[in-house]
């Protein structure tokens, strides 16, 4: 068995909020966030966290058939939003799941944990309408892995939640050295790889979508999917993840610069006594004083 690095990132990085620990997949975040706080400083009281939130992930597994499940018994706005009735599973919670506890089996060597991870992992063999994660699409056979996935859900082909669970399997791949695992692997990057394009506005002000209906996001998620760009480069060496992270940084950096344009187009709207031509003039002069500073 390969060993594990630390988790490829933490959601507390981008200002995401946290959710509640009756969140499947909060629990697995900080139980990665604990563990590579414990490689970190070695402290034993990251290593107790890490397996407390881990424990908690073991103990609300459902085993359904031949494959188990981590089931929200909940809704929030984006479950109903794609039609997801309770209980509904997700592929970003199973990926995250399955990677804390193949740490966790690292650590202590106890077989439990490998043995619900793999049954985790075989939740993304298994369509959404039986009760796993996986949407084969009829149009072109591409494999989606859903975040919000029921009987009942519409397919959402959530960017950062599928990312995150190819993330999941990657880790089980190069730990086990599984065949599944490989599989799944392949069929979801060859599926991001054509479709990395539904993410992407083609517009410099505009961030990236957060699912195939072109929901827009807010910075802290675009952050986020320019990070997991950067990952999946690292992992699987395909240029196009090099080429989207390199895009939507440039549209971070023009969305940013939109923005304190805006403002600071009220401020000088203000400065000038409301009156439009002389803000126009004010804003005009400050953007040539920072574009002659920056060529300096």
């Amino acid at each position: 068995m390969t060993d594990l690095v630390p988790y490829y990132f933490s959601f507390s990085d981008f200002g995401i909020k946290r959710g509640p620990l009756l969140n499947p997949a909060e629990s697995a975040r900080r139980a990665l966030d604990a563990y590579s706080s414990y490689l970190t400083y070695e402290s034993t009281k990251f290593k107790n966290s890490f397996f407390r939130y881990v424990n908690r992930l073991a103990e609300n597994f459902v085993l359904t058939d031949n494959f188990g499940v981590w089931p929200y018994h909940y809704l929030f706005q984006r479950a109903r939003l794609y039609g997801c009735t309770i209980p509904w599973v997700s592929a970003l919670a199973q990926g995250q799941g399955i990677s804390a506890l193949l740490r966790a089996y690292r650590l202590s060597r106890n077989k439990n944990y490998l043995a619900i991870a793999n049954k985790a992992l075989r939740a993304f063999e298994v369509p959404t309408r039986k009760g796993g994660v996986l949407y084969v699409d009829k149009d072109d056979g591409d494999w989606w892995y859903e975040e919000y996935a029921s009987a009942s859900s519409i397919p959402s082909g959530v960017l950062n939640g599928f990312v995150i669970a190819l993330l999941g399997i990657y880790d089980f791949c190069v730990f086990t050295h599984d065949q599944l695992a490989e599989q799944l692997f392949d069929e979801g990057v060859s599926t991001l790889c054509r479709h990395i394009n539904d993410f992407d506005p083609n517009y410099p002000f505009k961030l990236s979508y957060y699912d195939r209906y072109e929901h827009t996001v807010s910075i802290e998620y675009h952050l986020l999917h320019i990070k997991l760009m950067q990952t999946m480069h690292e992992i699987t060496k395909k240029v196009i993840f090099r080429k989207y992270k390199e895009r939507w940084e440039r549209y971070k950096e023009e969305w940013l610069s939109h923005r304190s344009y805006r403002w600071l187009s009220k401020i000088y709207y203000l400065k000038s006594g409301s009156d439009l031509k002389h803000s126009i003039a004010l804003l005009v002069s400050h953007v040539k004083n920072k574009l002659t500073i920056r060529i300096a």
